[in-house]
Parts: structure tokens; C-alpha cells; sequence
């Protein structure tokens, strides 16, 4: 829950709580099966995932990606090593 977004991106995404909530409650009420995970880089949490499918689809999708303002653009440049 403590993991935040640029200030830029706040309007696109739903607050953390709010986002593990409607996939708790969708699963709970037997509408959906979603699942969350953690994204660890080493010891520290830097954004979580949640995938699942909704009841009448036999396919799985990616209902959230948060990665933690802090934590982002730290990928590979692409560049060979």
C-alpha cells in the first residue's frame, strides 16, 4: 500500500487499496478467480501484479501492474553487455 506513482500518473491508475480490493471482492463474490503477487527486486518490495479470469472467460488476464515511483526506469538500456 505505501509503493506510489509519479504525480503524472496518479490519473490513470486506481490507488493501490482500491485496485487489490475490487480484485478481493470480484474473487470473493466467485466472479472472477485474481490473484496478487509481490515484485521483489533483492529484499525490497518495488510493485505487485494481479492476473487472473473472470468466471465465464477461460482466459487469463492482467487486471493490475504497479511498479513503485522510485523503483521505476531502472531497466536494461538494451545495450549488449
Amino acid at each position: 500500500m505505501e509503493l506510489s506513482l509519479k504525480p503524472e500518473q496518479a490519473e490513470f491508475v486506481a490507488p493501490n487499496s482500491e485496485t487489490l480490493a475490487e480484485a478481493y471482492v470480484a474473487t470473493l463474490n466467485g466472479d472472477a478467480q485474481f490473484r496478487p503477487f509481490a515484485i521483489y527486486s533483492d529484499d525490497a518490495m518495488v510493485g505487485f501484479i494481479i492476473y487472473g479470469k473472470w468466471r465465464e472467460d477461460d482466459d487469463y488476464h492482467l487486471w493490475a501492474l504497479m511498479i513503485g515511483a522510485e523503483h521505476q526506469g531502472r531497466g536494461d538500456s538494451g545495450e549488449a553487455h
